[in-house]
């Protein structure tokens, strides 16, 4: 029986993953698409350079490995709004790729070049997803929890990835590179699948619905019914300033039921409202001390508490004409907020029908 190697049984696995995803959401997953097609390249040509002893990957092996922070991070910068490319995040790969085309270049040392590389961007990642009003504009409010163990995951393994280089450049220091063939098989049997899943899991959690091009005018940023005089980047309200927002947003999900949108996201409701998104972040975080997903998940409670007091209709059917998507997260925020299951707020609340 022909042995297949296990960087490259995970390479293709990661390509199959890259190549559904992209049938299944279109353009809007094409970054994740290059993010999980590149974290499978990089796998193929360690595997050949380790277990063919290809010494001409050498080069290649230090410069996919550079972009591939850079690559992990726009994904996630997307979900914030962010997408605008700038030309400083070619710095590191320019200069692997002169280090290793050009031998005078060596004084600077490769494993410190990616080992900086990988902890700026895992810093980037973690102080994003940790932020109290971290926004995540583009993502549907019924994933936001999820998206954010997503990039905290990428982040951490972003730390791994660094702690990995330094672990090899201490081994071919003090052991004259006896343990690196372990140290990137654990490398990259955890690290490189872990990213391209939690890249994976916040580009299913973007709306594709083409929406995203649409901007709020600058000269909606600096007001709002001519209580504000924040730029579209402010960070602080006054408390009325907040309540005139919470008031808008109160207003908009009873009177349209937005609420009811599966697909619903910051950015849309800021359209809606014609107010900043982070202005609408941080409102709700002065109002409630919450973010807006768990605001918004209260209004569909409310509505799933209406349908199982006055209605028939099993949980299943319920939940998805409440706005949730799934059943663990629908039974999640009922609990956190009533308190009961569904199935127990029925039989207490009473029902037309106990069917579930």
């Amino acid at each position: 029986m022909i042995a297949i190697p296990l960087p490259f049984i995970l390479s293709m696995l990661l390509m199959i993953l890259a190549v559904m995803l992209l049938m299944q959401r279109g353009k809007s997953a094409v970054p994740a698409f290059l993010c999980i097609g590149l974290c499978a390249l990089t796998t193929t040509v360690v595997g050949l350079r380790w277990t063919y002893d290809l010494t001409s990957l050498r080069m290649l092996q230090p410069v996919l490995a550079s972009i591939i922070p850079y690559s992990a991070w726009y994904c996630f910068a997307r979900a914030h709004g962010q997408t605008k490319f700038s030309y400083i995040h070619l710095i590191g790969p320019a200069l692997i790729l002169a280090v290793t085309i050009e031998q005078e270049f060596y004084f600077i040392s490769i494993d410190v070049v990616l080992t900086l590389l990988y902890l700026g961007y895992a810093i980037a990642l973690l102080h994003a997803s940790y932020m109290r009003d971290g926004l995540m504009e583009d993502i549907r409010l019924t994933d936001w929890e999820l998206a954010g163990k997503a990039e905290r995951t990428a982040g951490y393994m972003l730390l791994l990835s660094a702690s990995i280089d330094v672990a090899m450049s201490l081994d071919t220091s003090f052991f004259n590179g006896e343990h690196t063939i372990v140290i990137l098989t654990v490398g990259h049997i955890v690290l490189i699948p872990v990213l391209a899943l939690a890249v994976l899991v916040t580009s299913t959690s973007i709306r594709s619905s083409g929406q995203d091009s649409s901007q709020i005018s600058k000269d909606q940023s600096h007001s709002l019914n001519g209580l504000m005089c924040h730029s579209a980047s402010a960070s602080v309200l006054t408390k009325d300033e907040a309540d005139v927002i919470v008031n808008k947003l109160t207003n908009l999900m009873e009177s349209k039921e937005v609420f009811l949108d599966p697909d619903l996201t910051l950015s849309r409701i800021s359209r809606k409202l014609s107010i900043p998104a982070r202005q609408i972040s941080i409102a709700i975080n002065m109002v409630f001390d919450r973010n807006i997903s768990k605001v918004i998940n209260e209004f569909r409670i409310e509505r799933a508490k209406e349908l199982l007091c006055n209605t028939g209709d099993n949980i299943t059917t319920i939940f998805l004409n409440s706005g949730f998507q799934t059943k663990s997260n629908f039974n999640r925020e009922f609990t956190r907020i009533t308190g009961q299951t569904p199935s127990m707020y029925r039989q207490v609340n009473g029902s037309k029908n106990n069917s579930k």
